[in-house]
């Protein structure tokens, strides 16, 4: 279960820099996003930075599992208020399923990582 653990941990944590790089870039992809959303654009750098941030937690808790769970924990919430904004405004399955699948894997991570702990 420990390396079933690691490696959803290392996917998940690849895709939120994935995604984190994409905020910081200013991706067209994300400020459509935003838009469509009706959240400040001003937003985008800080919702990076939560990504980043949640990766490095996810990395350096190889070296801490509670780490690992905490940061697993945090991207889990920051992922359900992403999906629950694309609920609000009533946006369709196909540009709320990235959100949805970020989180599906948050809480992957987050079962797998508790269940090692």
């Amino acid at each position: 279960m420990e390396v079933l653990a690691g490696v959803i941990a290392i996917v998940f944590a690849l895709l939120c820099v994935v995604s984190a790089v994409a905020d910081f870039t200013m991706a067209s992809s994300v400020v459509d996003a935003v838009d469509r959303l009706g959240l400040p654009r001003p937003i985008i750098p800080l919702c990076g930075i939560s990504k980043a941030c949640g990766a490095i937690g996810l990395m350096m808790g190889f070296g801490n599992d509670s780490l690992r769970l905490f940061a697993a924990l945090a991207l889990v919430v920051y992922f359900i208020i992403a999906v629950g904004a694309h609920v609000r405004r009533r946006d369709s399955l196909r540009n709320t399923a990235p959100a949805v699948v970020f989180l599906v894997m948050g809480a992957a991570t987050l079962v797998t990582s508790a269940l090692v702990v």
